[in-house]
């Protein structure tokens, strides 16, 4: 099926988002939503010498496809199209200040903040098609099947610098593991820090189940995320 051209101008992202766009038989240019790296220097500067973090989510609560990036830029305000970015974006605020605040970066709460924090950040979705509030998981899970091999590409551009992948909840986390060892036909190390489990993607950048709260229970800060990505600074990211 041959597609009209769309061109992407905003990251590290774009050469492989337009192959999947051009190679994918049942997705259009207009539903395709993508997402990534908000802020590449922010990205790779401002978490140092802690791992940078990638947000590992189900899929977008849009009715089209659109630029998550450049929502998330824009400090997740209202869109036409997506519903605002209270739900899950300000509470990802709150858990990003919390980290700041734990090793001294500065980052601050409020909405005029947000944009700020969020540019820290590279944010991903198993499916690049528009979805619901509520994501269907056999839905998410046949579409992140059927895409493992752009899924691990993209997952591979974040792994040049010590990284660690936040997955929003167990099932996402799970099907993450899936895909990558689908693709590249191999196990993936599992290790367990403070009770936390995380496999490791490659020397220095693993994956972590940092749970679905963020939605359902926007103003509770719940300090696991924060640990989790402490305790990868603390054994170094060596995967010892």
């Amino acid at each position: 099926m041959m597609h009209e051209t769309r061109v992407f101008k905003w990251g590290i992202e774009d050469t492989l988002f337009q192959e999947w766009i051009e190679k994918s038989v049942d997705i259009s240019v207009e539903d395709f939503s993508d997402d990534g790296i908000v802020d590449q220097e922010m990205f790779n500067n401002f978490w140092f010498p802690y791992p940078r973090i990638v947000i590992v989510l189900k899929d977008v609560h849009s009715s089209k496809g659109f630029s998550l990036r450049s929502f998330l830029y824009d400090g997740a305000r209202n869109e036409s199209g997506y519903r605002d970015g209270r739900p899950t974006w300000a509470p990802m605020q709150r858990l990003l200040v919390r980290l700041s605040d734990t090793i001294g970066k500065g980052l601050k709460l409020g909405e005029q903040n947000r944009a700020t924090a969020l540019r820290t950040i590279a944010a991903m979705n198993l499916k690049k098609t528009p979805g619901g509030s509520i994501a269907s998981s056999p839905a998410i899970a046949e579409r992140t099947k059927r895409d493992r091999d752009y899924l691990a590409r993209q997952v591979m551009l974040y792994c040049d610098k010590p990284t660690v992948f936040a997955c929003g909840g167990h099932v996402v986390y799970d099907l993450l593991r899936k895909a990558l060892e689908s693709t590249w036909d191999r196990k993936l190390t599992s290790i367990t820090i403070s009770g936390t489990e995380y496999f490791q993607i490659e020397k220095g950048v693993f994956a972590f189940d940092a749970g679905h709260h963020l939605n359902r229970f926007p103003r509770k800060l719940d300090d696991r995320f924060v640990r989790a990505v402490m305790a990868l600074l603390i054994n170094r990211c060596n995967g010892d």
